[in-house]
């Protein structure tokens, strides 16, 4: 079966049980009223800040610290997962790349890959999240190097622009129903090959081992193969975060 040839990439498997813990990392910040991280087996940390007892009743951050990294985020937005930290984690930029982020949210990915691509452009659908990642870029001072765009996927661009790295932040359907966010990414695969310059990367996550076999299907139909895949079971959540750099045949 074609599906067996999966097995022949890198693929790293980590059974961890994970947990979510309140810590006192910034206890002597009296500005929160509680601090919450999320226990896994990689390098970079996703902390948790809420400023008010509402904010935490409602699960919406007022800051994130990802990895050695403070951002804002605001109440209209949602904060960066453990998925989006994953593929922080393993995906790679390198100097003077150029970059596209699908989906930026707050930034984090954006900002992040600025430290060493020479250009970024950060695209959402949604105009708050490009507000906040506006003002993230402005605090890490990166702001000049990240071209924010409102719109949908690739609508924000021009048959002109090439990059070497992409990345989609989105995470793919957690039910087989959900149509709409199926067809969102069939759209991005079916689309992204005229942006990426010859040996571009994408990095691309999704939340469940059992969605591999539908995602080798969408990538052998428009032509693309995963390079490199690295994920973690955890048990406690029944979640199983997925990272895959993927290229084109």
């Amino acid at each position: 079966m074609a599906f067996q040839r999966l097995f022949r990439i890198a693929f790293c498997f980590t059974l961890y049980t994970s947990s979510a813990i309140p810590i006192n990392t910034f206890a002597e910040d009296n500005e929160y009223y509680s601090t919450w991280e999320l226990q896994h087996s990689g390098k970079y940390r996703l902390v948790w800040y809420y400023a008010a007892k509402k904010d935490f009743d409602n699960n919406q951050p007022n800051k994130v610290l990802v990895h050695d990294k403070e951002f804002l985020i605001r109440p209209d937005v949602r904060p960066p997962t453990i998925n989006g930290i994953y593929l922080l984690e393993y995906s790679r930029v390198k100097e003077g790349e150029e970059v596209l982020d699908i989906g930026t949210g707050s930034g984090i990915h954006a900002i992040f890959a600025a430290e060493k691509a020479i250009h970024v452009v950060a695209t959402d659908i949604y105009p708050p999240a490009i507000e906040n990642a506006k003002t993230n870029a402005q605090l890490h001072s990166v702001d000049h190097k990240i071209d924010f765009r409102v719109g949908d996927l690739f609508a924000p661009l021009n048959d002109r622009e090439k990059f070497d790295v992409v990345f989609f932040n989105i995470n793919f359907p957690f039910s087989a129903g959900d149509n709409e966010r199926n067809r969102l990414h069939e759209r991005f695969f079916s689309e992204v090959r005229k942006y990426m310059k010859p040996d571009a990367r994408i990095y691309y996550q999704t939340s469940f081992v059992k969605n591999i076999p539908y995602i080798y299907d969408m990538l052998n139909r428009n032509g693309f193969r995963i390079m490199e895949m690295h994920m973690e079971h955890m048990l406690p959540y029944r979640h199983e975060p997925l990272f895959m750099m993927i290229q084109s045949h």
